[in-house]
């Protein structure tokens, strides 16, 4: 009976292995976008439309798109149409609160007739932040044609309604703009944190608004569930297979540690535990240090842990990752211990506010059979060939858990720099991942692309792999996984041993950049590529430990959609779940935890 579970919970983790859907959770950023109704928004543009047309269409388009609990709404100025409006400094409505499931109202809002307003653009910001309220994440996202008019200056408008509230940006769409309008545009999108993107025509402003609610909705926090970690491993709340996100404190406070633990459902599992944490951007502060580690303990013996470290100011995603017990040489007593608990530490500079943390845990069961012997050395291969890009513009994610999968060939996407993007691609077992970036050489600046590989257990892969771009000079950044194998995870060379499981591996982009560069959207075509064919899943098996009861066994499960039971049978009579199958336990989203 004990196999019987253990095989129904092998079936369910290759369910797991299928992309989730995302938890419900209290961490939605509330948006608002504000559209220029002044009389030059009612000219035509590229498209046989007008700008106010084109604005519509493209609000209808991004509303479309929007979550269940994401909340934004709509807010205009310049929009009257009085004999003395051009003198009308306080034009600016609201036409569309912020809330959630206001798509349809969205989508209608900005069927104006013709204006003859101003361009109040300071103003319309301070109202902009007042209707978003003053906690949490949010965003403004100015679509405007016209120059600034009234006294308010706009920068310093933009600059004040973010002044000490790292959770507000101003984002601004410049719509058919050129010359100083462009640039004042640009300076407002700076003073307030955000980015600029151009729109020329109706085409181009459906892409730059829908990438911007898109960016703007999408905070850091991926699915999974909250939870609240303990203030010492003698405290140390338990978690199961999945991602879940907490709150990390400053390095030095009192709650720059949180502490789990994890309890093992099959006997000589390896454990795979990963914190992840966005480096917060501010501008105006100090240049500051952030850094961020995993450890893992039986009792007090330590299993193995990992770090990494960044600079503020860069949005750079810190990744720190812990196999229990460690893959080359591992400890008997960490291999056998039915509890590991483990601390997600912050360290760096004490001055920097807190901060979510993703937080993953996978128990990968026992192969006793399969042999540990590395795959073959694969050597470079050829460098992947970039055609044109095919598709839509595909914008990566801030965090492991919300990245977009992309099919192989070749994408348009962009970044701001000083971003992070993240992306996975499907690759299974005897196949290996190649992928390639290219950054353009007509930016304003000089930047440095980044690329690195990461697998779906969340260890390095490939390293990150850096080149200058810009000024002239394009750039291409290539990378290449060892074919995957389950015996990689004895091989001395890093790279190899990390490629040990099939699933979903993330290619991680980034660009830097000086402070003075305009964080602009950066255009580069990323390629991906699998090669090889997919051979057999290796031969998991194992037994539920001890205390591994199957009413706990079956909990594990609850919430899956998918009965235990069903499992078992499907196991027994053979049926084949894929290359997902190698964890014990499904990636739970939280409940019952």
């Amino acid at each position: 009976m004990r196999r019987l579970f253990a095989l129904a919970l092998l079936v369910l983790a290759a369910l797991a292995g299928l992309p989730a859907a995302q938890a419900d959770g209290d961490h939605s950023t509330k948006v608002m976008v504000v559209v220029d109704a002044s009389a030059s928004m009612f000219e035509t543009t590229d498209g046989a439309v007008t700008r106010m047309g084109a604005a519509h269409h493209a609000l209808r388009a991004a509303a479309a798109t929007l979550g269940p609990r994401e909340e934004v709404g709509v807010q205009v100025y310049g929009s009257s149409r009085s004999q003395d409006a051009a003198r009308d400094c306080d034009d600016s409505r609201v036409l569309v609160e912020p809330k959630v499931g206001n798509q349809k109202q969205l989508g209608t809002a900005l069927t104006l007739p013709p204006s003859r307003g101003a361009s109040p653009i300071g103003p319309a910001l301070e109202q902009a932040r007042d209707e978003l309220g003053p906690t949490g994440p949010r965003a403004i996202i100015l679509v405007a044609h016209a120059a600034p008019t009234c006294d308010v200056d706009p920068y310093a408008a933009a600059a004040r309604v973010t002044q000490g509230d790292p959770d507000l940006r101003v984002h601004v769409v410049g719509v058919d703009v050129a010359g100083t309008n462009r640039r004042t545009l640009m300076r407002i999108a700076d003073a307030g944190g955000g980015t600029y993107r151009d729109a020329h025509g109706a085409d181009q402003l459906k892409t730059a608004l829908g990438t911007a609610v898109s960016r703007a909705t999408q905070i850091y926090l991926g699915g999974g569930s909250a939870v609240a970690g303990g203030d010492d491993r003698h405290q140390a709340t338990e978690v199961r297979s999945g991602t879940w996100f907490d709150t990390i404190g400053a390095p030095g406070s009192d709650n720059d540690e949180r502490w789990y633990t994890f309890e093992r459902v099959l006997a000589t599992s390896t454990l795979h535990l990963h914190a992840s944490l966005r480096v917060r951007r501010d501008r105006d502060a100090p240049v500051s240090s952030d850094g961020l580690q995993i450890e893992a303990f039986v009792g007090d013996k330590a299993c193995g842990g990992g770090e990494d470290a960044g600079e503020g100011g860069t949005e750079a995603v810190l990744s720190a990752y812990a196999p229990v017990p460690t893959l080359t040489k591992p400890d008997e007593e960490c291999l056998v211990a039915d509890t590991v608990t483990f601390v997600v530490r912050r360290t760096g500079d004490h001055d920097l506010p807190a901060a979510p943390v993703e937080i993953y845990a996978a128990e990968e069961a026992p192969a006793p059979d399969e042999p540990l012997t590395a795959a073959r050395p694969d050597g470079d291969l050829p460098q992947l060939e970039l055609s044109s890009p095919n598709g839509d513009l595909q914008i990566g994610a801030p965090a492991f858990g919300l990245a977009p999968q992309l099919a192989i060939g070749t994408h348009a996407t962009a970044i701001v720099p000083g971003e992070t993007r993240i992306f996975r691609v499907p690759v299974g077992w005897g196949q290996r991942l190649s992928t390639a970036a290219r950054f353009p050489e007509s930016v304003d600046g000089r930047m440095t692309g980044q690329i690195s590989v990461i697998s779906p257990n969340r260890a390095s892969v490939v390293a990150p792999r850096s080149a200058d771009f810009g000024d002239g000079s394009d750039a291409l950044i290539a990378a290449q996984t060892a074919s995957i194998a389950y015996g990689n995870r004895s091989s001395t060379d890093a790279a190899v041993a990390a490629a040990n499981v099939a699933g979903d591996y993330f290619v991680v982009v980034s660009v830097d950049a000086d402070d003075d560069v305009p964080r602009v959207d950066v255009p580069f075509v990323l390629g991906v590529d699998v090669l090889g064919t997919e051979e057999p899943r290796p031969g998991y098996r194992g037994e539920l430990v001890d205390n591994a009861s199957p009413t706990r066994a079956a909990a594990d499960t609850e919430g899956s959609g998918f009965p235990w039971w069903i499992a078992a049978l499907a196991a027994i009579a053979g049926l084949g779940v894929g290359a997902g199958a190698w964890f014990a336990t499904r990636q739970s989203d939280g409940s019952g935890a």
